[in-house]
């Protein structure tokens, strides 16, 4: 386990923020251009972006291992991104087509180097890339 901040990490964080803030300071218009206050923060376990239809898009929640996850779908409910934390406080990313076919995986390796990892069209997984270890010279 990395006592050192993640990028991915400090991503998905800063993505829950920006959405937060967002949902936060849309103000309801009263009367003639006046609005209605907001509060600072908002807090939660889980906030769903929904479509016109009210069907959920985005989803930014609390997972079960206590870490952040963002989940971004279609309005039928297929995954398309995942940015989530793991147990071990490593950032994750993978993207999937319409169908749900893993496409890429943005990862951490077990020494600390990133991961890429990606499937063609067909299902078939290429080999990875790897970073070097964080203490790598």
């Amino acid at each position: 386990m990395s006592n050192r901040p993640n990028v991915t990490t400090g991503l998905l964080a800063a993505i829950a923020v920006l959405l937060a803030a967002h949902l936060a300071i849309q103000p309801t218009a009263v009367g003639q251009g006046a609005q209605v206050p907001v509060p600072d923060v908002i807090r939660a376990r889980e906030f769903h972006v929904v479509s016109k239809d009210g069907k959920v898009i985005v989803r930014l929640a609390a997972s079960n291992n206590g870490k952040g996850t963002v989940v971004i779908s279609t309005p039928e409910g297929q995954s398309l991104v995942e940015l989530t934390a793991t147990k071990d406080d490593e950032g994750t990313v993978v993207t999937r087509d319409a169908k749900g076919q893993k496409l890429v995986e943005l990862s951490v390796t077990k020494d600390h180097g990133g991961k890429v990892r990606m499937w063609n069209a067909d299902g078939r997984r290429r080999p990875p890339f790897f970073g070097e270890r964080r203490d790598a010279p």
